[in-house]
């Protein structure tokens, strides 16, 4: 079994000061918040700076079908990541699979815990990052009509992705959507797929979004909140603003210039 645990960097300075100097291996971490809030594009930051500054290959599970491989590359080139020939190095640290079912989920989570398990090949032997973009709509469909049945495969999730990230060391970053807080007279909003799950994540942050700032320069885009909602690590509750740029996520300062 893997013994040692690392930080990985988000990307944004201020998000890795959020996490408490970046996103632990060995971990499960939540991103959540409504569409358009930067899910996707905190996982092509993230997927970007841990290809970049630590060498490490990259897992990308897209549920979606939304994966973007030239924004993918946009991000690592506005980082600083040399000419094309440069960039290409790096992406080919990240690799995209596709899943959308659970099962499809589960068999490639099963299948990485070999590969990584018989350091089956470079990138297998430097996974450091699995990230799942979203999760929601795997799980989600389950949790209708059979609960009990729902909840049990919700689990089986959980307990494979629990194992991959400790056993080997791996950081898994997964995002979900928002659904409203149920509360009469309420505009609030909790992250989806109910109680049960909310145990699963070590931390999760909560992304939200305002209005683009009326003075602010194009290319700082609108304003965006990240909460730290739950941590085992340090006091929930903080909070820091970033902006999504062509090099992906950024601190965010709303001086315009």
């Amino acid at each position: 079994l893997a013994s040692t645990a690392a930080l990985l960097p988000t990307g944004c300075k201020n998000l890795d000061e959020l996490l408490d100097g970046g996103v632990m291996t060995g971990e499960l971490t939540e991103v959540t918040g409504p569409p358009g809030s930067g899910k996707t594009q905190l996982c092509l930051s993230l997927a970007a700076a841990v290809a970049m500054e630590t060498n490490s290959s990259v897992a990308v599970v897209d549920s979606r079908g939304s994966f973007s491989s030239q924004r993918l590359r946009d991000v690592i080139l506005g980082r600083g990541g040399g000419e094309e020939e440069a960039a290409m190095d790096y992406m080919e640290r990240v690799r995209l699979y596709r899943a959308f079912d659970l099962f499809e989920l589960l068999t490639l989570v099963d299948s990485l815990k070999q590969k990584v398990a018989e350091q089956e090949d470079s990138f297998h032997s430097n996974l450091h990052l699995v990230i799942i973009d979203s999760v929601t709509p795997l799980l989600s469909p389950l949790l209708g009509g059979q609960q009990s049945q729902g909840h049990a495969l919700m689990g089986h999730l959980a307990l494979a992705l629990r194992t991959l990230a400790q056993d080997h060391s791996i950081a898994i970053v997964y995002t979900n959507n928002t659904v409203s807080d149920g509360v009469a007279g309420s505009e609030g909003l909790k992250p989806a797929l109910g109680r049960t799950w909310s145990h699963v994540p070590s931390a999760r942050v909560t992304l939200t979004s305002t209005p683009p700032h009326p003075t602010a320069a194009p290319a700082r885009g609108r304003e965006r909140r990240a909460c730290l909602t739950k941590s085992t690590r340090q006091s929930a509750g903080i909070a820091t603003a970033f902006s999504i740029s062509d090099a992906g996520v950024q601190p965010w300062s709303a001086v315009a210039t």
